[in-house]
Order: C-alpha cells, then structure tokens, then sequence
C-alpha cells in the first residue's frame, strides 16, 4: 500500500518496479526502473547528437547491486494512476542511487509540485 512507503522505497506495480517519491491526494509520484534494455537505448539517446534537458531525458542510471545496468525514469513521474495496491519489494537502493535521485528532482526539468514535495526530504 502507497500510505507506508518513503522516499526511495521500490514497489511492483502491474509487473513494473518503481522508486517511490512523494504523493499529494491527486497525484502519486514514481520514478519507473526501465529494463535493461530501455535503459541502454535512453542512455544511448540522451547522449547522443541532439542531447537535451527534455523530460524524456531526466533520469539516474542505478549502482545498486540488484538493478545494475538500469536507470529510473524520474521524467513522467506523476502520470501513472497507481490505482491499485502495490507490492513493495524487499530491496533497498543504496544511498548514491537515493543521492543521485533526489539531485535529478531537484535539479532537473521534473513537475514543480514534485520538487515542493521533496524540498523538506532528508537523504
């Protein structure tokens, strides 16, 4: 269930992990762990020829042993409807992965009503 989960924590939703950010009553915010493959083709592009601060490029590429070779997308975060409940998983993001979020959020081009959220969030 959303309401026991902190900053950082990993959820199943509809067969897809997520890092959990911050909820309002309207809005849940998540970042989506891409495959592997997702990963390396967002990697790819973000640092290709036409690289840009776009939202569809906002996101950390994971060090944490279980999600090697992955990235969060922190760049969509707040479209998803979460409607049902979700399974968190038993794995933690170690602190980099937790550090390099949060900078990307605060930092970077993310709803603004997120980065509100997280202004207090000690990491």
């Amino acid at each position: 269930m959303l309401d026991s989960l902190l900053f950082g924590d990993i959820f199943r939703y509809q067969g897809n992990d997520y890092v959990y950010l911050a909820e309002t009553e309207d809005v849940r915010y998540a970042a989506k762990i891409l495959d592997v493959d997702q990963s390396a083709k967002l990697d790819r592009a973000a640092n290709g020829p036409r690289k840009t601060t776009s939202l569809v490029y906002s996101y950390v590429k994971l060090s944490t042993k279980e999600f090697e070779n992955r990235c969060a997308h922190t760049g969509l975060t707040g479209k998803e409807a979460f409607t049902r409940l979700v399974d968190k998983l038993n794995v933690e993001l170690d602190e980099v992965d937790k550090k390099a979020i949060y900078k990307e959020i605060v930092e970077g081009p993310v709803p603004t009503g997120l980065k509100k959220l997280l202004a207090d969030v000690e990491i």
